[in-house]
């Protein structure tokens, strides 16, 4: 049954052609925890968990602190705390990862995926090895899930903003019942929420464009109309926010800018910097004596991030020709993905790979 889900789940991550749900906008916003996860109801077969031991790093240069207010991040400069699950909801840990629900979910529809924790929690489980090895991070050893009936419920439960999906507030992963999701909630969401864990106890502090941007790229689908909003409008980027542990702001617009330059800049990185990709940041984290962005990509500036953008979306500069294309119907692919993604002008009805094509995105 595992291994069923598992070949879904990476069908679902190579399926490239098909027509992507909305990225799924993740609000990591940090907050007190004291209390234990309360004991598991149901348990699997005991398996190892890695013994995993922090790593001691050198003293990072100074970070700029987050301004009081809402947080769209866990700030990862503090500590991890304990998570506090629910009253009255059910828990069942497997391979160091605990699920805690609702023992009352909505009725289900007849097209629903049946929410099953165990096998949900295999599935963290491999998403948290894959999130350690994405970074070269040592593996979180346990982390706690708490899937919440609605979304509704979940907003009023934990003072997210309307527009979020999922929160990591510095001790659990928090996300709603998605009835037409995969296993019940939506895997994006959940892997986005799952890498901001991992970072949080394997790297540390660090600028908030390196946290969302590389949750982003592990979550999958890429904030396409927001890029290509960028590339229509090019603006400057606020790195002044982007440079702190945590966005403070809550617009939803703003926040799906900034979500999406910090996406931008961690792809930079990954395929124009003399770092070889995320993992060499990481190790940088702990190192660097000036900013991070600074270090790593010392001459880039916002428009040349953009033009990269651009040319990995279309092969075209910033510029008049591709201010042409933008202003026609323009046809993408590969939108699962990050790496994958690509978009060209529409007219050409024998070009491959196939795609979405759209007068406005």
């Amino acid at each position: 049954m595992i291994a069923a889900v598992v070949a879904a789940i990476v069908w679902w991550r190579t399926g490239g052609d098909l027509p992507a749900r909305p990225i799924a906008r993740a609000f990591d916003a940090a907050g007190p925890a004291s209390a234990t996860p309360q004991p598991a109801t149901e348990t699997a077969s005991p398996q190892p968990s890695p013994a995993v031991v922090a790593r001691a790093h050198p003293p990072a240069a100074p970070m700029p602190r987050a301004e009081p207010g809402p947080h769209h991040a866990a700030d990862p400069c503090n500590a991890a705390t304990e998570p506090v699950v629910p009253t009255g909801f059910d828990t069942l840990t497997a391979s160091g990862v605990t699920i805690a629900w609702s023992p009352d979910p909505p009725n289900p529809g007849p097209l629903d995926m049946p929410f099953r924790p165990l096998v949900l929690a295999h599935v963290v489980a491999g998403i948290l090895d894959e999130a350690a090895t994405f970074t070269a991070t040592p593996r979180r050893p346990q982390l706690t899930v708490i899937v919440y009936p609605t979304r509704d419920e979940l907003i009023a439960r934990t003072q997210i903003p309307a527009w979020a999906d999922g929160v990591y507030d510095g001790a659990a992963v928090s996300v709603p019942v998605s009835p037409r999701g995969e296993l019940g909630v939506s895997i994006a969401t959940l892997r986005h929420e799952v890498m901001h864990a991992q970072l949080h106890v394997g790297a540390g502090c660090m600028p908030s464009w390196f946290n969302e941007g590389v949750a982003m790229y592990f979550a999958g689908p890429p904030p396409l109309r927001e890029w290509l909003a960028m590339l229509r409008t090019p603006e400057a980027f606020d790195l002044q926010t982007l440079r702190r542990p945590a966005i403070d702001d809550a617009a939803s617009e703003r926040a799906n800018r900034l979500y999406a330059q910090s996406l931008a800049m961690v792809v930079f990185v990954a395929e124009h910097s003399p770092a070889t990709g995320v993992r060499d940041a990481v190790q940088m984290l702990h190192s660097a004596r000036t900013d991070l962005w600074e270090q790593l990509c010392p001459r880039a500036t916002d428009r040349t991030v953009l033009d990269a953008l651009a040319q990995k979306l279309f092969g075209l500069p910033l510029g008049g020709e591709l201010d042409a294309v933008l202003k026609g119907s323009i046809c993408c692919y590969g939108l699962r993905s990050t790496s994958d993604v690509g978009c060209r002008p529409a007219g050409d009805k024998t070009a491959t790979p196939r795609a979405l094509c759209a007068i406005k995105w």
